[in-house]
């Protein structure tokens, strides 16, 4: 009898362990929902998005920002609850903004890859997301911006073209901060060659658009224009470089970088490529801002479909690509009206593709007739 009292509070406890316990596993139940929207099962948490947790922002991040740039200081259970957080975030693909228009950036003008740390992403949409990155830059190569339009919160993405480095010939949006004007004139390995002096004689500045043009004429034009004119789409990894020479005459290069066609012997992929030598002549002036000419002489090095191979590289003699069925060329200056540009030439330059009234300043055409290929200049 004396030891029932001694029971009863024995059971009291265990009967209160036990209720004890039973709470504590409701309350795991109720807590196995996270934050990210995901469930408990077994050892694995299934992430869903959740409106709850920012989305990165294009412009929370260097152009160069990658997952390795995690800090040394994050322990490994943050990076993977943060890459995990990026991923569910970025299967929401932003919208493109209607872009803005920003007056300092000049269309079709050479400018250079700057204050990268690692390189700059050229990206097939105006936002910052590692699934849309179709090509690298870095500092030193060079583009040409293809429309003053910008996109992203803050204005910094532009569309470019590469003409210069691993992504010459592609085009995409890349971060106009890390761009400036280049001091090049020109990117070709084509070494200089001086240009004839012209006989005409120094006059003062002109009053109108047609007195600019007036002291070049059939004997003097190759002295007046750009020594260099390209040939290229924005797709792909090519592009065709003349330089013109005083005297009419010209050299210039067509390559064609791709990196997908592999073999055993040839890992870094296959490139074509044609260096070739010509003449323009018979020069006719048409109008105040037109001329006519005509290829005299065309001659290309190696013949069209030898290979070779080199550091891993096979390289295939192609064609002068853009002179085509090369006879008859025009030569369009400064402030020609564009009206009757045909589509073939102003698809190629983009040259009145933005409807402009005339060709800008500082900006020249070419164009094969036959070929309906379009070359584009710049002062």
């Amino acid at each position: 009898m004396s030891n029932k009292p001694s029971r009863i509070i024995a059971m009291i406890l265990v009967l209160g362990t036990l209720i004890s316990a039973a709470g504590c596993s409701k309350k795991h139940s109720s807590n196995s929902t996270h934050r990210g929207g995901g469930t408990a099962v077994g050892n694995t948490i299934s992430i869903k998005p959740n409106d709850n947790i920012p989305k990165r922002k294009s412009s929370d991040t260097d152009e160069t920002d990658t997952d390795s740039d995690v800090s040394s200081a994050t322990t490994s259970s943050e990076t993977t609850t943060s890459k995990t957080t990026t991923s569910s975030t970025s299967s929401s693909t932003p919208k493109k903004r209607e872009p803005s228009v920003d007056p300092n950036l000049k269309v079709g003008v050479n400018y250079t890859v700057t204050g990268t740390k690692n390189y700059l992403a050229v990206r097939s949409e105006p936002y910052y997301d590692g699934s849309n990155e179709i090509a690298k830059m870095h500092n030193g190569d060079e583009l040409t911006v293809e429309s003053q339009n910008v996109y992203g919160d803050k204005g910094e993405y532009c569309y470019i073209t590469a003409i210069s480095g691993d992504a010459a010939g592609k085009s995409g949006y890349v971060n106009k901060n890390y761009i400036t004007p280049s001091s090049k004139k020109t990117t070709s390995s084509t070494p200089e060659r001086p240009k004839e002096e012209s006989s005409a004689p120094a006059e003062s500045e002109p009053s109108s658009k047609k007195e600019k043009h007036g002291d070049i004429n059939e004997s003097n034009v190759f002295v007046s224009i750009p020594s260099e004119f390209y040939f290229m789409s924005g797709v792909g990894n090519w592009y065709t470089v003349i330089k013109i020479y005083g005297d009419g005459s010209f050299e210039g290069q067509y390559i064609d970088v791709n990196m997908g066609e592999t073999g055993t012997d040839y890992p870094n992929g296959t490139t074509y490529t044609c260096e070739f030598t010509g003449k323009f002549a018979d020069v006719v002036k048409v109008d105040d801002y037109t001329y006519s000419m005509h290829v005299v002489s065309l001659e290309q090095k190696g013949t069209k479909g030898d290979e070779s191979i080199e550091d891993g590289v096979k390289y295939v003699v192609a064609y002068p690509y853009g002179f085509d069925d090369a006879d008859e060329f025009e030569l369009y200056l400064p402030g020609r009206p564009t009206y009757d540009l045909t589509e073939d030439f102003m698809s190629w330059t983009r040259i009145g593709m933005q409807g402009e009234p005339e060709i800008p300043e500082g900006v020249y055409g070419l164009y094969n007739v036959n070929g309906k290929q379009g070359f584009r200049g710049e002062d």
